[in-house]
């Protein structure tokens, strides 16, 4: 079910019920945005002002963006969602929940997730201790997110209900959690488990560009394509939004105008015919590379490839 808003198409995030915009707002940022708050205040706004309402948020690794996101958010607070992931030791996640309740000041966090990793009591705790905030109504919506296909397969197996969201790594050409003909996206269509996909671009590491966009096909076709006006970054996003069980793409953004390129990126329908020699060639360009020379914080794609 897609139901239209402001600027772009909303989804439903999966059994929860709850509409998501079909682009969302990522965590990752660059340095410059930390340290200029008055910028990233201005791509809060366009996000906002273009229909985004699901917004993730992190308060570790240097971003320290909770009480800042919260102020910019506060004003529209009973419209958007707020996405949070645990970080602290896996004994103070209820002290945390309550934590980000005082910090957002508000009565309930949308969607909260845990980290799930290779340390099943680990998993146990953090899920657990979310259920328990969820029963006394401080968590609308608990999930998870994982890099690993292995991992993400015994996760909905172990919890098909506790676990009501993933969010996941997928881009155009490893979309492996998306295709119900895998055992990944058949158990998330079976289960009708929301899928929020994360870094559509591969994500980037400190203030280099995405991968993606790091590489440099050597293509007289693709650079016609670009001087016509195709858009590497939007043709991503429309990839991805055509698989039914996606029910939010979200990019992380650091400029204005990247905000308006992905927000346009939803309803735009089906891939154009040079849109998809576009991703092709790119495709062509990252497979012809070997994995390990990529950065390790980029190996985890391989992982994903629809084989």
């Amino acid at each position: 079910m897609e139901e239209e808003v402001n600027h772009l198409l909303y989804r439903r995030l999966g059994r929860t019920g709850i509409l998501v915009s079909e682009i969302s707002f990522g965590a990752h940022l660059k340095q410059v945005n930390i340290v200029d708050r008055d910028r990233r205040y201005k791509q809060i706004q366009v996000a906002l002002e273009n229909g985004i309402n699901l917004f993730d948020i992190y308060d570790h690794s240097g971003y320290k963006q909770w009480e800042p996101m919260s102020e910019w958010l506060q004003p529209v607070r009973d419209s958007v969602l707020i996405s949070l992931c645990t970080v602290w030791d896996s004994d103070k996640v209820l002290d945390e929940v309550d934590y980000a309740l005082k910090v957002f000041r508000t009565d309930h966090i949308d969607l909260y997730r845990f980290v799930i990793s290779e340390n099943a009591e680990e998993n146990e705790k953090r899920l657990h201790a979310l259920l328990q905030a969820k029963a006394e109504g401080k968590i609308q919506t608990v999930g998870g997110v994982c890099h690993v296909p292995s991992l993400t397969v015994k996760a909905l197996k172990d919890y098909p209900i506790e676990l009501e969201f993933l969010m996941l790594p997928a881009t155009f050409c490893f979309p492996r959690a998306l295709s119900q003909k895998t055992r990944i996206g058949h158990l998330i269509n079976q289960l009708d488990t929301g899928v929020i996909v994360m870094k559509p671009f591969t994500g980037h590491v400190g203030d280099a560009p995405a991968h993606l966009f790091e590489l440099n096909p050597r293509d007289p076709e693709l650079e016609d394509l670009k001087r016509k006006g195709l858009r590497l970054g939007k043709a991503i996003l429309k990839a991805l939004l055509q698989y039914p069980l996606v029910s939010t793409v979200m990019p992380s953004m650091d400029e204005v105008e990247e905000v308006l390129e992905n927000v346009s990126a939803s309803g735009a329908g089906a891939l154009t015919g040079e849109e998809e020699r576009l991703l092709e060639g790119y495709r062509r360009e990252l497979f012809s590379k070997d994995p390990k020379t990529v950065l390790k914080e980029h190996r985890w794609m391989w992982n994903w490839r629809l084989t």
